[in-house]
Order: structure tokens, then C-alpha cells, then sequence
């Protein structure tokens, strides 16, 4: 886990997306928990680089 909170907030969402079911309620809930671990990962990916960037002097 990061030691970022919005990372590391993210990054528990995307642990804690084996705890859904692979159905609910008679849905099919597998393609939704990849698009969701892909998107996760994708944010982790763009808000770690933003912060390596820091912030731009004036």
C-alpha cells in the first residue's frame, strides 16, 4: 500500500473488488470488477506521476 492516502485509498477499493461476487442479483458482475481494478489502476498510475511532477513555481 502507498503511503499516499488517495493512493492508498484506491488501491484498497481495488483489493477489496475480489469481496464482490462474480453475480449479483443474476448479473454478471466479472467484466465490471476488471473495468473497475483497470480504471483503479489507471488513477494510481496519472496521480503518482502528477505528484513525482510536484507542483509548478509561479
Amino acid at each position: 500500500m502507498s503511503t499516499i492516502p488517495q493512493i492508498a485509498a484506491v488501491q484498497q477499493i481495488i483489493a477489496d473488488l475480489d469481496t464482490i461476487p462474480d453475480t449479483v442479483d443474476g448479473l454478471d458482475m466479472r467484466q465490471f470488477k476488471r473495468m473497475a481494478a483497470a480504471s483503479g489502476a489507471t488513477f494510481v498510475t496519472n496521480l503518482t506521476a502528477v505528484l513525482k511532477l510536484g507542483t509548478p513555481s509561479a
